[in-house]
């Protein structure tokens, strides 16, 4: 274990440890000034690299944003200028594919609830085997072709049989 919020951020700048660089938010010593020399060198040493400097940077934000180790006035300078990299951020492979990741579950999830809610409301006999379906359907599409089957079916005996997997 290393507790980084008892070391000094100085150190590991004067010696240039690269691979601490992203965690010295965490730690004491730490100002806006010596954040413009670490992202100054981390840009020139990944210039070909922008993903593994996407990737500093956003740990680098992400711790900044969990620590009490800096003053609030110069935690705010830091965030400022990490801020310049945004786009980086947005056009890391990572990010994208965590937000796609994220989209497609929350589209599951809306597709579900659509489900679920539908069944409840034409057939509110068969809602617990709609939640039951759903949880077993990983497509949104697939549950919105079932969801417009149901609100087309002429009665419960044809909704169930439907809704049955």
């Amino acid at each position: 274990m290393l507790p980084l919020f008892q070391l000094n951020a100085e150190q590991f700048v004067r010696d240039h440890v690269v691979c601490m660089y992203p965690l010295l938010p965490t730690m004491q010593g730490v100002h806006h000034e010596m954040i413009k020399q670490v992202t100054d060198e981390l840009v020139t040493l990944y210039r070909e690299d922008e993903v593994t400097l996407a990737d500093q940077l956003i740990w680098m934000s992400l711790l900044l944003e969990r620590t009490d180790t800096i003053p609030p006035l110069e935690k705010s300078e830091i965030e400022r200028q990490l801020h310049m990299y945004d786009s980086l951020w947005e056009e890391s492979p990572k990010i994208q594919k965590i937000r796609a990741e994220s989209e497609a579950r929350g589209e599951l999830r809306v597709a579900r609830r659509m489900f679920i809610n539908i069944v409840s409301v034409r057939f509110p006999t068969l809602t617990e085997l709609a939640k039951k379906q759903a949880a077993l359907i990983d497509s949104p599409e697939a549950l919105e072709f079932l969801a417009l089957k149901v609100v087309l079916a002429p009665d419960e005996k044809i909704a169930r049989w439907l809704a049955t997997p």
